[in-house]
Order: C-alpha cells, then sequence, then structure tokens
C-alpha cells in the first residue's frame, strides 16, 4: 500500500448548527469545529443529512473529488435516450 493514503474526511456539526466537511481534523471551509463534534442528523426513513449542510464545503469537496480530470467548463446535458415505455401510442389506421 501507498504511504500517503487520502483520508476520506466525514460531516460534523458545528456549533453553529450547520455541517462541515472535515478532512485531517480541518474543516475545508475553514470554520472552526470541535474535535468531539457530532455526525449530522440524518433522516430515518432514509440516510439523507437533515443538518444544513455548508455551501463552501459541498464546493470544495467536490472539486477535490473531481481534481485533473474533472470537468473544466460546464457541458450541456444530453437528452436522456427514450425507452420503449415513454414512447407515445399510436393507434394504427
Amino acid at each position: 500500500m501507498a504511504a500517503e493514503t487520502p483520508e476520506f474526511g466525514a460531516w460534523h456539526t458545528a456549533t453553529d448548527g450547520t455541517a462541515h466537511y472535515v478532512l485531517k481534523g480541518k474543516s475545508l471551509c475553514g470554520a472552526k469545529i470541535k474535535a468531539n463534534a457530532p455526525p449530522p442528523v440524518r433522516s430515518a426513513k432514509s440516510t439523507a443529512i437533515v443538518t444544513p449542510m455548508c455551501e463552501e464545503c459541498l464546493d470544495r469537496n467536490a472539486a477535490r473529488w473531481a481534481g485533473e480530470h474533472g470537468m473544466k467548463a460546464p457541458v450541456p446535458l444530453q437528452p436522456q435516450r427514450s425507452y420503449w415505455w415513454r414512447q407515445l401510442k399510436r393507434k394504427k389506421k
């Protein structure tokens, strides 16, 4: 295994009630987070995070994972392939 294995990091809740992404003991946006900060609150029905998330941490984490192979410029969305169940039903004459 490589000596410099990147850590994944985790979401933790700050004292203001916002979830921040903590990587190697520091928040990506620079917010001060306690070492024993609790994880964000999740929904009971799904694993979605209910706690409001820091927008800057979201953007920086997405850019971090995109790396050098990420999109350089926004690409327009491709039209989705139309499947047979989405086709219009036409009557035969």
